[in-house]
């Protein structure tokens, strides 16, 4: 028998930060396209297993208080506060979920983050209703100054609650382990790792969708894919110099697939180098174009000077596709240097290029790669095996609570 499972994730579509955010109103996420939405995947995964569940998230982001998938999966608006001062996209302030009836009904609880507004009112609500709580931990360090003042102010006011009342801090990724424990979390509170999944129905091998000549390149030429928002901390412009500097010595071209404040930049550097004809920018993509355009790249690139664990990487790795990537924030987790990819210094142009050549030169040595990169992918991130992971976890802390 399943088990009610509430799984409070407010914040269904990460915004691309800008100056203007706070101002701007939260658009709803179309009903159709939930289904999309990773976490609403996940939900859907856990539910194939016979548990019956309901994403929480911040009202901004639903089209109506409460969406019904199928009888196994509901989505319910929490009613997001002060969002004139909490951009709901950045901050979500939920203080309904201290008193949510509806939660009632849960065997376990689950949250994000531990700095987040959140876990502080579910942890309220655990406390008094004797539910289990547990977090979902990803960051691994505190953020950027201004934002440690408010994660080192959160921790002061609310931190004792959450590390007294969840039962368990699962690990997004391996790199928390140390930092929840910097922050005062039991280390038998601490673990399993269960990481980020992905829909491997969507992101798989499938022949080539698309010839360079397709993207505008000349004939033969190897394509490098970068999937990122196009924002400084994720070197896109690094690997524009990089394929200025390949191409002097490969046939090589680069597709950039997103959209951000630097594309106006981004394209100006284009123009400097000389090197429009090798270099297109794609924009926003649906799935199934992203899944294309995995399937008809040559490599993947992730050029980031900072980053925490970006799906594209996953994505690429689902599709059989091996990576060249920084060694930035937790992406050790899955990328095994010489085994699955390729890890380079940090913002280093000539370290990149080193390991896109070498991929490039060494047919071999890519498919091997490539091939490791998916069966990495299928032995820990593929979306069935977090979902039985994820729900071997609710079932120990139920037993417990029984």
């Amino acid at each position: 028998m399943g088990l009610n499972i509430a799984i409070v994730n407010p914040v269904l579509r990460t915004p691309n930060i800008r100056p203007s955010l706070m101002m701007e109103r939260t658009r709803p996420v179309p009903v159709a396209d939930l289904p999309e939405i990773n976490i609403v995947e996940l939900a859907q995964a856990l539910a194939n297993l016979g548990n019956r569940i309901t994403v929480y998230a911040a009202g901004p982001f639903l089209e109506s208080n409460e969406i019904r998938l199928n009888n196994r999966l509901t989505i319910c608006a929490v009613p997001a506060r002060l969002s004139w001062i909490f951009n709901p996209a950045v901050l979500p302030f939920t203080p309904s979920l201290a008193n949510c009836a509806r939660l009632l009904e849960a065997d376990v609880v689950q949250g994000g983050d531990f700095f987040q507004f959140p876990q502080f009112f579910l942890s309220r609500f655990a406390a008094k209703n004797k539910i289990p709580f547990l977090v979902w931990q990803e960051a691994y360090k505190y953020m950027r100054v201004p934002g440690q003042w408010f994660e080192q102010s959160f921790d002061f006011i609310a931190g004792d609650s959450i590390r007294t009342v969840a039962r368990k801090f699962m690990l997004r990724t391996t790199r928390a382990r140390d930092f929840l424990l910097r922050i005062g979390v039991s280390p038998s509170a601490i673990g399993p790792w269960v990481p980020t999944g992905i829909n491997g129905d969507s992101f798989h091998q499938r022949p080539r969708a698309f010839n360079s000549e397709d993207f505008g390149f000349p004939k033969g030429c190897a394509v490098v894919l970068v999937a990122s928002r196009l924002s400084p901390d994720k070197g896109v412009d690094l690997a524009i110099r990089a394929i200025a500097m390949l191409r002097k010595k490969m046939n090589v071209g680069l597709i950039v697939r997103g959209s951000g404040p630097e594309l106006g930049n981004l394209k100006v550097l284009v123009k400097a180098l000389g090197v429009g004809q090798y270099v297109r920018f794609l924009g926003v993509q649906s799935r199934s174009e992203m899944v294309n355009l995995y399937n008809s790249s040559d490599l993947f690139l992730l050029a980031s000077r900072r980053d925490l664990f970006p799906f594209s990487l996953l994505e690429a790795g689902g599709c059989g596709l091996p990576s060249v990537s920084a060694r930035v924030g937790a992406v050790e987790d899955f990328v095994q240097d010489g085994v699955n990819g390729i890890l380079v210094q940090p913002d280093s142009v000539e370290a990149i290029t080193m390991g896109i050549s070498r991929l490039l030169r060494d047919d071999k040595l890519r498919e091997e790669l490539g091939r490791e990169a998916h069966r990495r992918f299928a032995e820990d991130f593929e979306m069935r095996v977090v979902a039985q992971r994820l729900t071997k976890v609710y079932q120990d802390v139920a037993m417990l609570q029984s």
